[in-house]
């Protein structure tokens, strides 16, 4: 019996003293007072980790020129403050690899200060468990940096208004060309725009049909969608009237299509005009 207790005082022992001699190297553990610090005690890949950053601290000073030693320092600091608030194992370990990679690009990349909070932020909320090393992407110290740097070089692409107005002057003009050339053969008789006062009268109520049908439903109380349809099925049937007079006038040629084309564009131009002259 005496021996059991005896192996059982001893084991205990030594595990104490195993717990004990726990130590990190960038500060003692028995003088720990953040989760951080705690928890970097209580992983040993996490005091790995601390061994490399802290061998890579001192590399990063001893390459840097003296000017930029006391940018490190201040990094330094502003890190071990966001590495403290941590409050899972996770959000730990990727503070200090994050730290571990930043620290090595100092005095190879400019403006390299440090790991951004928000990187840190992001794992803060997220607890991995399990192992206490998170997987860190490759590009992740390097991803805000880039971001940036993209958004200063890429240029700014501003529509070209230049081509734009001049393809609608040039399109205008040429219609109001084809318009000249339609009423100059109308006026050689090669073909009729309107071959008389009731077909033009049929071109120019075609909308005003249209409009009246849709408000003359409406007022019957009929649904918006029973009106439109209505308005739309007298449209169709005013264009086939058209479509026949244009037909029977010109025939199956090049100057049904022209005659087509002076019809609308007249009409638009009428409207066009009407409504300038009323806003004056």
């Amino acid at each position: 019996m005496r021996s059991i207790l005896k192996s059982i005082v001893l084991y205990a022992t030594l595990t104490a003293a195993g717990l004990g001699s726990a130590q990190a190297t960038s500060f003692d553990c028995a003088k720990a007072k953040t989760f951080a610090e705690a928890t970097i005690c209580s992983s040993e890949p996490l005091q790995r980790l601390d061994e490399d950053l802290n061998s890579e601290y001192v590399k990063t000073l001893g390459r840097v020129t003296e000017m930029t030693k006391g940018q490190v320092r201040q990094a330094q600091r502003e890190w071990l403050k966001r590495r403290d608030s941590c409050q899972t194992p996770s959000c730990v370990s990727v503070a200090m690899t994050d730290q571990i990679r930043a620290l090595a690009l100092w005095g190879t990349e400019p403006n390299v200060t440090g790991i951004s909070p928000k990187l840190t932020a992001q794992f803060q909320k997220t607890d991995i468990g399990g192992d206490h090393q998170a997987v860190l992407p490759q590009k992740l110290v390097h991803r805000e940096a880039t971001t940036v740097h993209s958004q200063s070089t890429t240029p700014t692409t501003k529509p070209d208004l230049t081509t734009s107005s001049q393809a609608f002057k040039i399109g205008v003009v040429a219609m109001i060309l084809v318009l000249l050339i339609c009423i100059w053969l109308h006026s050689r008789g090669s073909m009729t725009i309107y071959q008389d006062y009731t077909d033009a009268l049929w071109t120019t109520m075609t909308p005003i049909l249209g409009v009246g049908a849709y408000f003359l439903v409406k007022w019957l109380e009929f649904s918006s969608e029973i009106a439109a349809w209505s308005a739309l099925l007298l449209l169709a049937l005013m264009s086939v009237q058209i479509l026949i007079q244009t037909y029977r006038s010109n025939g199956p040629s090049l100057y049904f299509l022209l005659s087509l084309y002076a019809k609308v564009v007249l009409f638009t131009l009428y409207l066009l005009l009407r409504n300038l002259r009323t806003s004056l």
